[in-house]
């Protein structure tokens, strides 16, 4: 049996959150730690 995974890349999880950012007013994210640190500097929060 073949497995594909797919795991995003920093420039991947933006884009997303880009685009979440049009219909919503909030992301949370389910699994920190398995993040990658470069993801944090990247990320601003807005009030």
């Amino acid at each position: 049996m073949d497995v594909i995974v797919f795991f995003d890349n920093i420039d991947a999880t933006m884009e997303k959150l880009i685009l979440y950012s049009r219909y919503v007013a909030s992301v949370g994210f389910w699994r920190l730690g398995m993040d990658r640190p470069e993801l944090w500097s990247e990320i601003v929060l807005k009030e």
